[in-house]
């Protein structure tokens, strides 16, 4: 049984401004907590239900707490929530000297979905980090961690000030996407560059608009206003890795 105190402190991480203080975040999810405790991530304590007791592979210094439904039910933040959830330590950001290949930038990105998206699509396609503007919804809020399918695990996250980071880089090319750019099929893609990608309803702003190498868009040949942010990374991504 979990204790009030328990609750409160885990109800507490569903917050950034707790998060940052406790250095502290929570995942659900069996495929997701197995996968952050395989990269190394750090797990300060595991709450799971009878049924999984004999059923996790888990190495001798994690911390179990075998709780109730009901109990998860106070701390979930799903609608049906999972039979697992971990408490895990913040990892430390680590910084790039060198830029080697794609990474994708994004600009003040607001829904965790759609964050949590991007990083399962650089996963998949094998961009290793993701530069995200200080306004940013937080990387570690439990809606991005959910959405990503545990591919958190295995891309390296930096939150900064994008045009301080894109100075500290000058040859390296800056591919911005906005509606009315340079069709993104007509473009021969470089072994290494950015991809920038602006908020849902305002697009990149406009400081970072200076800073672009080349604007892009994809072609529009019906009626809708405008891509979701998550899905346009994705079809750009996929474009620039089949060059």
């Amino acid at each position: 049984m979990l204790s009030i105190n328990e609750v409160k402190h885990i109800n507490s991480l569903k917050i950034k401004k707790y998060r940052n203080k406790y250095n502290e975040f929570i995942a659900e999810g069996k495929k997701v907590i197995i996968e952050l405790i395989q990269n190394q991530f750090i797990c300060k304590q595991l709450y799971i239900d009878e049924t999984l007791h004999n059923n996790l592979d888990l190495p001798d210094n994690i911390h179990v707490k075998t709780i109730h439904e009901t109990d998860f039910k106070k701390i979930s933040n799903q609608k049906n929530p999972s039979n697992i959830l971990a408490i895990f330590e913040k990892p430390q950001q680590k910084t790039i000297q060198k830029i080697d290949n794609w990474l994708i930038a994004l600009d003040n990105i607001q829904d965790p979905g759609n964050l949590g998206t991007i990083i399962r699509i650089a996963d998949w396609f094998g961009i290793d980090t993701i530069v995200c503007s200080e306004d940013c919804v937080d990387v570690y809020n439990s809606k991005t961690i959910q959405a990503s399918m545990a591919s958190i695990a295995n891309i390296n996250i930096i939150e900064t000030d994008l045009a301080e980071f894109f100075k500290q880089h000058p040859n390296i090319p800056i591919f911005g996407a906005i509606l009315d750019g340079k069709d993104y099929n007509q473009i021969q893609y470089p072994e290494k560059g950015i991809l920038l990608i602006g908020n849902e309803g305002k697009g990149i702003q406009t400081e970072l608009l200076k800073t672009i190498t080349q604007t892009i868009t994809i072609p529009r040949h019906g009626k809708a206003e405008s891509l979701n942010a998550a899905i346009a990374t994705s079809i750009i991504v996929a474009k620039i890795k089949a060059n």
